[in-house]
């Protein structure tokens, strides 16, 4: 018996000792159970996240933190022709490769995923991929950054628009050919009109030269509206390339201002220019950024009421060129602010003011110069005005 201690206090003791390990073992088990239903649950939830994945008809990606393809459905499987297990681990540039409109390999510096994985989500219909057999085929692209408490990853969802982009070429191609076709007689009747209105051996009645002067405004529209179909044409096929070459930026956009000389004066409108005396000689494509500047200026002039103000300015710094042009015009109903530079929107505002607009106007901005590598945006309150602003690289300014 140990010195001090009866049988029992031993057995009490040996009792309690038994109750702790029996309430341990309890304490285990349930543990146990937890974590296996636990697991039960995350396995669940992972074979619902596969069949959701899988069933998706899109490709879709999923990158870690440094791009590396952690996951691959099976129609991503199928559209670039790999398996699954070919790609996991691989840095997603290296894996699949992307094409640019010209046919050219994009470096893996300007590849999407890394702005996704900066927190950006991205969306690109522009490029194409090449599957492993060499073939490409034109792609359209989202990819958003993975958040748990900061960015972990990216999930990319992407698939085959190669007869969507045949189909809107052949769009462009028909409307080409068409304006192409309207604008001869078109011009004809222009140039009869003018003689109708200038001959001095058969001088026109006030009636008739009234019923002249009406068929040479119409004709000026649909000259202008033929126009603008070709222009955005020629931008969406990629027959109206980028020639940058030096030019006195401040003329351009006075020679721009000159053509609306006559419709600033019956609108009885104040114009203002501020120019940035650091501005001279800049390196960019006098054609498509005069229908830059003309496309504002035009808005500006078009939808602000007699009496009001149209300001344009020019600035420039570190190989930047910034054109602004805002007006006190009717401004852009907050409702219809994010389809302003949709191909033919018009704010239903500016259809009361203007009837007969194209809505093309903004639409060949933004495509000029997004591009060229820049930037179109605007500010906007209904009844008080516009302001947009267009920023672009200009190669060299001084």
């Amino acid at each position: 018996m140990t010195e001090g201690r009866t049988t029992a206090e031993l057995q009490a003791e040996l009792d309690k000792t038994r109750e702790a390990a029996r309430e341990s073992r309890a304490a285990l088990l349930n543990i146990l159970e937890d974590l296996t239903a636990a697991k039960e649950q995350i396995e669940a939830a992972r074979a619902y996240d596969d069949a959701l994945v899988a069933g998706i008809a899109d490709g879709v990606i999923a990158l870690d933190r440094t791009g590396r393809i952690t996951r691959i459905n099976a129609a991503a499987e199928r559209l670039l022709g790999v398996r699954a297990a070919d790609l996991i681990g691989k840095d997603l540039a290296a894996a699949v490769p992307m094409l640019d409109e010209n046919g050219n390999p994009v470096p893996r510096e300007q590849r999407h995923y890394l702005r996704a994985l900066k927190g950006e989500a991205v969306t690109d219909d522009s490029h194409s991929y090449r599957r492993a057999d060499g073939s490409t085929f034109a792609v359209s692209i989202h990819s958003a950054p993975i958040h748990d408490g900061e960015t972990s990853g990216v999930v990319q969802i992407f698939r085959d628009v190669t007869k969507e982009r045949q189909l809107d070429r052949a769009k462009s191609e028909f409307v080409s050919l068409a304006s192409h076709q309207l604008r001869a007689p078109l011009n004809s009747l222009g140039w009869y009109t003018e003689l109708l209105l200038t001959d001095p051996d058969h001088p026109l009645t006030a009636k008739q030269r009234e019923y002249v002067g009406e068929i040479r405004r119409t004709n000026k529209r649909m000259t202008e509206l033929i126009d603008a179909f070709l222009n955005v044409s020629r931008l969406e096929m990629g027959v109206f390339p980028n020639r940058p070459e030096p030019i006195q930026m401040i003329s351009l956009v006075k020679n721009v201002l000159d053509e609306f000389t006559e419709q600033i004066r019956a609108r009885k409108l104040t114009v203002t220019e501020t120019y940035d005396p650091r501005i001279g000689t800049v390196l960019i494509d006098p054609k498509l950024f005069g229908l830059v500047i003309q496309n504002l200026v035009s808005n500006s002039v078009k939808y602000t009421q007699a009496g009001g103000t149209v300001s344009v300015s020019v600035d420039g710094a570190d190989h930047m060129l910034r054109i602004t042009v805002s007006d006190t015009g009717i401004g852009i109903p907050q409702a219809q602010q994010s389809r302003v530079f949709e191909k033919l929107f018009r704010a239903d505002n500016a259809q009361t003011m203007e009837p007969e607009g194209t809505g093309l106007g903004l639409y060949i901005v933004r495509t000029i110069v997004t591009q060229a590598g820049g930037t179109a945006s605007f500010t906007s309150t209904e009844g008080k005005g516009s302001t947009f602003t267009v920023t672009v690289p200009s190669g060299t300014v001084g």
